[in-house]
C-alpha cells in the first residue's frame, strides 16, 4: 500500500487540469502586480510599473471625453509623487483579456532632516469621469531626507577585497543571534543580549539543522566610563530603574572580560560547528555626542580597538559589521534633526572603520543598514553591502481595516532589491536582516509562507541573506520574530527555512523523473520529506547529505523516501516520458532527458546489466544514473556535473518565479509542464545562467498570459 507521502505527491504531479477561465463584465480591470521599491530619497526621481489585465468587455482607449488612465489613490488624486495621472499612449487599444503595464517616473516627495516620512502608492485603474475600474493596490513608502555628506575620516586604507560567489544565495544563508535588546525587559544590561553556553550550543545545533552557515552578533561595546544611560533623542531613559547603573560594573575593564568571554563563547561554538560570524560593533551612532542610549565614538573607541585585537585571529570570524543601523537608528531616535547631525554620524562610522582596519587587514566589512537612501554612505567602507530590508505585508487601505497580503513581498522586493543593487553595483551584496512579526495577524503558518516567499525572491536575485532572528529568550519581543521556541525546538516558519537546502535535490529529482521543474507544492512537500528522513537518520547518529549520491544510498533503507520516488516513478508525466519496459531506450531516453546526451556504448551495458543482473530496480534507475554522474570525475563527468547544476539552476528559478498564486495557478496541464521542460532542454554545460534567466521570464510571461 502507498504511504500517505505517497499519494499526496501522486496527487500534486497528477493535478494537470486546465486554467481557469475568467468572467468579464463591462468595464472591469484585475490588478496583477505592480513594482515599486518600499524606500525612497526624498525627491529623487523612481521608475515604477503598475499592470492590470483588461477583464471587461470594452476595450480600453485614451482618447475622447471618457480615456481610461492610470490614477493615483489614497487619498483620490493625490500629487504626492508628483502627478496623479499616467495616460495609455496615443491610439493605444488594450483589448478584453490584455494586459497593461504602465511603467512611469514617479519624484519621492520633498523631506528635510529628522524621522522619515511615510506615503501611500496606490494607483488604480479609471475611466475619466465615468467611475474607478479598480482602486489599486497599496505599498507604504518610506521617504528618507539623504543630504551630500563628505566624511572628515575618509578609510584610511580600501576595504578588503571578497569573492562575489561567497555572497550568493547558494553560499551565503545565516541568522541573527541577538537573545534580547536593550528595551525588551528594560533591564538596560547590554551583555544579556549574548547568548551563553547552553544557549550557543543549542542555537548552533539549530542554525546546522536549518541548513545556515553564518550567524551574525551584535556586540554593544562599553563606553570608557560605564554610568547611567543616556537622555538625548526620543525616550530618554527607559530603564527600569533609572537611577541604575546601565552596565553590571563601573569598571570599563571588568566589562571588557565579560564580553570577550561571552563572544569567545559563541565564536568557539560556531567554529565547532562550521559555522562562520559576522560581528556587529555597537553602543555607538555618533563621532562626539550620545544618541539615546549610544555612546559616541570616542566614548567606545579604545574598548573597540581592543575587541578587534582580541578576535581577529579566531576561525570562526568572518567580517566586521562596523554599526547597526547607524542613520536608520539615529533618525528613529530623533537625533538627526540638522546637517551637524549627519555628519556626526558619517564621521562616527568612518572613524571606527579605520579601527577596524588598523587592528585587522585582513578580514571583509560593511555596514548593516536599514532603507535605500542610507546605503550610499557606506559604500567606500564595505566589503560587501548588507542592507536590512523588512517588507510589511498589511496593505494600508483607504477605507476599512488592513488587509494582509503576502503578495506585497512581490510587488516590493524585486523593486527594492534593484534599487539596492544600483548604489555600488560593484559590491556583493547579501540582506543583513529581514523577518516578520507574529501577532494576531500573523501566526507561525503565516511566517512560513512569509520566509518561503520571502527566500524564494533572494533565490531568483541571487543574494544571500541573514534572517531576524533565532532566539532561545521568552520574552515576548523575541519570541514574536524568532524561529526558535524557547526550548530550541523549531517553528513552523524555521521548518519553512530548513526545508529549502534540499530544494536543489529535488529539482535534479523532478529533471530525471520528470524533465520538467518542480512546481511549489511537490517542491515543498519532497522537500519536507527529506527533512524529516534526515531527522530520522540522525535518531541513529547517521545523516543524509544533501546531494543525490546520499539520497541514491538511503533508498534502500528508508521507506518514505523509496514511497516518494515511486509516486514519480508512477506519474503520468513519467510514464508519458520513458518506456521503463524497453530497456536501452529507457537508459537512454535518462540520458538525454538529465544530461542532454546518449549515454556511452560502455555506460548503457553498465547500467543494462545493473538492472538486469545486479537488482536495481527501474524504479531507482533515474536516481542512480544522476548520482552516479555527480560521483564521475572524468572530463565527462565534469561536463556532466555542470549541465546537471545548470540545469537545477535554472529550474530553481523557474520554480521561484512561481511566486503568486496566479502563477502558480498557470503551471498546470500538460501544456505548461512540456513548455518548462523544453526549456530545460535548452540548458547544457555551457549555458551561462545568468544570462539564460530572462529567456525564463518570457517563458513564464507567455504561459501564464502576463
Amino acid at each position: 500500500m502507498a504511504s500517505k507521502f505517497a499519494l499526496q505527491m501522486m496527487l500534486l504531479i497528477g493535478a494537470l487540469g486546465g486554467m481557469q477561465g475568467s468572467a468579464y463584465s463591462a468595464d472591469a480591470a484585475t490588478f496583477i502586480s505592480q513594482q515599486v521599491p518600499n524606500s525612497m530619497e526624498a525627491a529623487q526621481p523612481y521608475t515604477v510599473s503598475v499592470t492590470y489585465k483588461n477583464t471587461g468587455t470594452t476595450v480600453w482607449h485614451g482618447d475622447g471625453p471618457h480615456p481610461f488612465k492610470l490614477g493615483a489613490r489614497n487619498p483620490t488624486d493625490n500629487q504626492d509623487w508628483g502627478l496623479d495621472r499616467v495616460e495609455l499612449a496615443p491610439g493605444e487599444r488594450i483589448a478584453p483579456g490584455q494586459l497593461k503595464t504602465f511603467t512611469f517616473t514617479v519624484t519621492a516627495p520633498e523631506h528635510t532632516e529628522g524621522a522619515q516620512l511615510e506615503r501611500n502608492f496606490q494607483w488604480g485603474v479609471l475611466q475619466e469621469k465615468a467611475g474607478w475600474l479598480h482602486p489599486g493596490v497599496n505599498v507604504v513608502v518610506g521617504i528618507a531626507y539623504a543630504p551630500p555628506i563628505t566624511t572628515q575620516f575618509p578609510p584610511l586604507l580600501p576595504p578588503v577585497a571578497v569573492d562575489h560567489e561567497a555572497f550568493r544565495f547558494s553560499n551565503f544563508k545565516g541568522a541573527n543571534i541577538l537573545q534580547r535588546t536593550y528595551r525588551d525587559d528594560r533591564s538596560c544590561n547590554h551583555t544579556h543580549g549574548l547568548p551563553d553556553a547552553a544557549q550557543m550550543a543549542l542555537i548552533a545545533e539549530r542554525a546546522v539543522a536549518m541548513g545556515l552557515n553564518v550567524l551574525r552578533l551584535p556586540v554593544v561595546i562599553p563606553p570608557r566610563t560605564p554610568g547611567t544611560p543616556a537622555k538625548s533623542g526620543l525616550g530618554g531613559n527607559i530603564c527600569r530603574t533609572p537611577s541604575a547603573p546601565e552596565w553590571e560594573s563601573a569598571d570599563s575593564a571588568v566589562i571588557m572580560r565579560r564580553l570577550e568571554a561571552s563572544t569567545k563563547t559563541v565564536l568557539d561554538t560556531a567554529a565547532s560547528h562550521g559555522l562562520k560570524v559576522v560581528l556587529v560593533l555597537d553602543g555607538y551612532t555618533k563621532y562626539d555626542q550620545v544618541c539615546f542610549w549610544k555612546q559616541s565614538f570616542l566614548d567606545v573607541r579604545a574598548n573597540a580597538s581592543a575587541f578587534v585585537q582580541r578576535f581577529k585571529s579566531h576561525s570562526a570570524l568572518l567580517a566586521w559589521d562596523v554599526m547597526n543601523e547607524p542613520l536608520w537608528n539615529a533618525s528613529a531616535y530623533g537625533c538627526l534633526a540638522s546637517q551637524d547631525d549627519y555628519q556626526s554620524v558619517v564621521d562616527a562610522i568612518h572613524a571606527m572603520y579605520n579601527v577596524v582596519r588598523a587592528a585587522d587587514a585582513v578580514h571583509p566589512t560593511t555596514v548593516g543598514e536599514h532603507k535605500v537612501p542610507f546605503l550610499k554612505y557606506w559604500t567606500d567602507i564595505s566589503s560587501y553591502a548588507s542592507p536590512h530590508l523588512y517588507i510589511d505585508t498589511d496593505e494600508k487601505v483607504e477605507l476599512g481595516a488592513d488587509v494582509t497580503d503576502l503578495d506585497q513581498i512581490n510587488f516590493v522586493q524585486q523593486a527594492t532589491l534593484s534599487e539596492l543593487a544600483k548604489v555600488n553595483p560593484e559590491l556583493p551584496m547579501v540582506i543583513g536582516e529581514f523577518g516578520v512579526s507574529a501577532n494576531d495577524r500573523t501566526a507561525d503558518r503565516y511566517k512560513a509562507d512569509y520566509y518561503e516567499r520571502y527566500l524564494n525572491g533572494l533565490a531568483r536575485d541571487g543574494r544571500g541573506f541573514m534572517l531576524w532572528d533565532l532566539s532561545l529568550s521568552p520574552l515576548p519581543a523575541q519570541q514574536d520574530i524568532s524561529l526558535l521556541a524557547p526550548d530550541g525546538s523549531l517553528k513552523t516558519a524555521a521548518r519553512a527555512v530548513a526545508r529549502q537546502q534540499w530544494y536543489p535535490v529535488v529539482q535534479q529529482l523532478f529533471l530525471a523523473y520528470t524533465g520538467r521543474p518542480a512546481d511549489p507544492a511537490a517542491l515543498r512537500s519532497f522537500a519536507n520529506l527529506l527533512l524529516d528522513v534526515d531527522r530520522d537518520m540522525g535518531t541513529r547518529s547517521q545523516r543524509l547529505e544533501r546531494d543525490l549520491m546520499a539520497v541514491n544510498r538511503a533508498y534502500d533503507s528508508q521507506a518514505a523516501l523509496r514511497d516518494a520516488i515511486g509516486a514519480l516513478y508512477a506519474s503520468r508525466e513519467f510514464q508519458h516520458l520513458y518506456q521503463p519496459e524497453h530497456l536501452p531506450g529507457y537508459i537512454s531516453s535518462i540520458y538525454l532527458t538529465a544530461l542532454g546526451r546518449l549515454p556511452a556504448a560502455n555506460g548503457l551495458a553498465y547500467w543494462s546489466d545493473r538492472i538486469n543482473y545486479a537488482g536495481l530496480s527501474r524504479q531507482q534507475a533515474p536516481l542512480a544514473i544522476l548520482a552516479t554522474a555527480h560521483a564521475n570525475h572524468s572530463p565527462q563527468g565534469e561536463t556532466d556535473a555542470a549541465t546537471l547544476r545548470n540545469k537545477s539552476d535554472v529550474a530553481a528559478y523557474f520554480s521561484a518565479s512561481l511566486n503568486t498564486q496566479a502563477r502558480t495557478d498557470c503551471f498546470s496541464g500538460q501544456g505548461p509542464a512540456h513548455a518548462a521542460a523544453a526549456l530545460l532542454q535548452q540548458v547544457d554545460a555551457s549555458t551561462d545562467v545568468q544570462r539564460f534567466l530572462p529567456l525564463v521570464d518570457a517563458n513564464l510571461s507567455t504561459m501564464c498570459h502576463l
